[in-house]
Parts: C-alpha cells; sequence; structure tokens
C-alpha cells in the first residue's frame, strides 16, 4: 500500500549533513512507492515559518493565518506517516526542528506513526537528539515506532547522493517496515472507526 509520507528537516546550518539523510529517506520512501513531501525549516526561513511568534491554532480564525502555515498545515493532515531527521546540536535535537513542529497544532500530528531518523558527524550518531525528540512527538501526538536509525560519523556513513552505507540501509529498512505496518493499521482502524472524539 502506499502512503504519503512527509520529512521534517531541521538543520539549518551551513554545509548541513542533513541534506544527504534526508535524499537518502526520501530515495527509499519513493523506491517504495510512498509519496514524499519534505519541510525544511531552512528553505521556509524568510517566509511566515521563521521564528515562532504565532502558531497556526493561536490564530482566532486559522483562515486568516499567513498562506505558507496553512499550506504547510494541510500536508501534515493528509500524511499517513511522519519522518523526523535530526541533527545533534549541543546534547539535543536543533532548535530549528523544534520550531518548525511548533507551528502547527497538536491535532495535526496526531493519530500517525512517525520515525526519528538521526545523526552526527561524531560518534554517537545523534542518539541524544532522538532521545530527546521522542517526548516531543508523543506530546504533539505521533506514536514514534520503537526502530529507529541512528548514523554516526554521516560523513563517512552516506555519499553525497544519499547512498548509505549496508549497515544503515539495513537499519532504514527495519525503520520503514515498522513505519509503513502501522501507517496501515491506522489508516485501516480511521477507515473503520474514526478518530476519537476529544
Amino acid at each position: 500500500m502506499a502512503f504519503r509520507v512527509v520529512i521534517f528537516q531541521g538543520s539549518c546550518r551551513n554545509g548541513r549533513m542533513g541534506d544527504r539523510v534526508v535524499q537518502m529517506v526520501s530515495n527509499a520512501l519513493t523506491t517504495r512507492k510512498h509519496t514524499v513531501t519534505v519541510l525544511d525549516q531552512k528553505e521556509l526561513e524568510g517566509q511566515d515559518v521563521s521564528l515562532l511568534k504565532q502558531p497556526l491554532h493561536f490564530y482566532p480564525d486559522p483562515t486568516q493565518a499567513p498562506e505558507i502555515l496553512q499550506s504547510l498545515n494541510s500536508k501534515i493532515q493528509e500524511a499517513d506517516a511522519l519522518v523526523f531527521v535530526t541533527a545533534e546540536y549541543n546534547a539535543t535535537c536543533p532548535p530549528g526542528l523544534l520550531n518548525l513542529i511548533d507551528h502547527f497544532p497538536p491535532a495535526s500530528f496526531a493519530y500517525k506513526p512517525s520515525s526519528i531518523i538521526a545523526y552526527s558527524m561524531g560518534p554517537f550518531g545523534g542518539i541524544r537528539a532522538a532521545a530527546a525528540l521522542r517526548p516531543v512527538l508523543s506530546e504533539i501526538g505521533t506514536v514514534s515506532v520503537q526502530s529507529q536509525v541512528v548514523i554516526p560519523t554521516v560523513q563517512d556513513a552516506l555519499s553525497e547522493a544519499g547512498e548509505p552505507t549496508e549497515r544503515v540501509a539495513k537499519n532504514l529498512k527495519k525503520c520503514l517496515d515498522s513505519l509503513e505496518w502501522y501507517a496501515d493499521a491506522f489508516k485501516m482502524k480511521k477507515a473503520r472507526s474514526g478518530l476519537p472524539q476529544n
């Protein structure tokens, strides 16, 4: 079954390795016949998704919010699954990623499975960023699948075109297999019963 997947890229550093990681994930998802949308905080700078001043759900009338917020929110709402690509800045996830997430209401993320793909240029592979991100994902209502990808020395593990080493490719397959399983289960349950009334 094909799914709509949104990838969140929150690193804004010049020369970031996140582009390689996003390319790897996007390639893998596309090979699996999924539709991929990338939300990139760096590419959104200068628009109304720069440093958070007012999230979409704080507007008294959300239809009066900036068009870019409404458009991106629709992409998140329509997604069947979410992938969060996180670098590790100072032993946690980058502020750009949290800034991007915080622009949108938790209801837009809720009842969707999510995967964490973490990386660093050092030996820990972003594991501390992944650990910091998981409770955030829980609070906004996604179910973060247990399988995650952690990529140490990312500059050696991925080519510039996003081609992974055998170890990374194996871990990514396991992670995406799990994400697909949950996406399929959630989609069937939503079709049968809808969402809980809050």
